[in-house]
């Protein structure tokens, strides 16, 4: 489970459902702050996933092994303390089946010891492999750089060295090639025409999984002018500017951030169009006459604004949102991607002048039910062979 709200609530409702179903479930989770309110309610446990200080951050990685590279697979030594802390997890929890969101280690690793796999996403973390070529690149995914596919071919190589090192320690079999580690049978919590290397697959998107979570109702500033919704972290540049310029301009601001500067909620509460929670609100209670939702990510933001017409910005914080921001605008939704400094007026009135239309009918969200169902079907097999 990451760190943003949306990802967070979909998993919870996906092993909320396995536990009712009768299945023990176990989560070894990245960040476990949120654990005791979401996951202790539901009876289930949890554990730290291993973790290694990343060498610099994902942002500047072109391909899916630069970015491995970065974060976890920068030596040998990283590799091993990852793959020695995934089997002593399993040896300990001795679980018939290992469900997966971005944790390609645990997958390779249950792969190996001989435990089913199957993988979760939205579409970033799996990209899609070349079945007759394992050794073909995969898909770049740093927009607007001039890839050179030997390159891309050369950091998959240097990854793979360090991975088969470090198997080989372990007595296991050695990966092919390093596309193998994504060859896991996955299931998508998204639409197909939002995934992030374009249509595939559309036989495993199942769609986005619409959050339950309780959370307080928006209540919009009284007066008139349009009304934005925003989900911001300040550690944004953008956050503060895009906020201070949409008072300018005449909204009407209802905002979560959680790590908004008290010196800014003050600054914009003195204009009374401006209405700020550090709580999280209920996404479901959205009126529907609202004009433009600002976010960092579609994660939890794209399914409820495409039934109520909402149209989007988004302020990507790093590369795996920017290449969810622009599916969305590749798909014909109302949606801008911000990446740099803008005149927002004139993203405003842009944005403004597009009619609102909704489009629930054709975008349907998961059915909880049936996707957990299908998590535990006979889908896995052995992997990484």
């Amino acid at each position: 489970m990451g760190e943003g709200l949306g990802h967070i609530m979909s998993l919870t409702m996906l092993v909320g459902k396995l536990k009712e179903m009768g299945h023990d479930v176990t989560c070894v989770l990245k960040n476990i702050e949120s654990a005791p309110r979401l996951l202790a309610p539901l009876g289930i446990g949890w554990m730290q996933a291993p973790r290694v200080p990343p060498l610099l951050r994902r942002s500047s990685s072109r391909n899916h092994a630069e970015l491995l590279h970065r974060v976890s697979y920068g030596s040998v030594d990283n590799v091993m303390s990852l793959f020695v802390a995934w089997k002593t997890i399993f040896r300990i929890s001795g679980p018939d089946l290992v469900i997966c969101d971005y944790a390609p280690t645990a997958a390779l690793i249950a792969g190996k010891s001989g435990i089913d796999v199957i993988c979760v996403d939205n579409g970033f973390s799996m990209p899609p492999v070349n079945a007759t070529n394992l050794r073909a690149p995969l898909p770049p995914i740093l927009p607007g750089y001039s890839h050179v596919p030997e390159e891309l071919a050369d950091m998959e190589e240097r990854v793979l060295v360090n991975l088969n090192t470090a198997l080989a320690r372990m007595r296991m079999p050695e990966l092919p090639a390093f596309a193998s580690i994504f060859r896991s049978p996955v299931w998508y919590r998204n639409w197909p025409q939002l995934n992030h290397f374009g249509m595939h697959s559309p036989d495993r998107h199942l769609g986005p999984i619409f959050s339950e979570a309780p959370g307080i109702a928006p209540v919009w500033p009284k007066g008139k002018g349009p009304k934005m919704f925003a989900y911001l972290k300040a550690a944004h540049p953008g956050s503060t500017k895009i906020l201070r310029s949409a008072i300018a301009y005449g909204f009407r601001v209802v905002a979560f951030s959680p790590d908004m500067p008290d010196s800014n909620i003050r600054e914009f509460s003195e204009s009374n169009r401006f209405v700020f929670s550090r709580v999280p609100f209920n996404l479901a209670l959205l009126p529907d006459d609202v004009d433009i939702g600002v976010w960092h990510s579609p994660t939890g933001a794209v399914g409820r604004s495409i039934e109520k017409g909402i149209r989007m910005i988004f302020l990507p914080m790093h590369t795996e949102q920017i290449l969810a921001g622009t599916a969305v605008a590749r798909a014909g939704l109302n949606a801008r991607i911000v990446t740099r400094d803008c005149i927002w007026t004139d993203l405003f009135d842009d944005l403004l002048a597009v009619p609102r239309k909704s489009q629930a009918l054709s975008w349907e969200p998961a059915d909880i039910t049936a996707f957990a169902s299908k998590l535990i079907m006979a889908d896995g097999g052995k992997q990484h062979q």
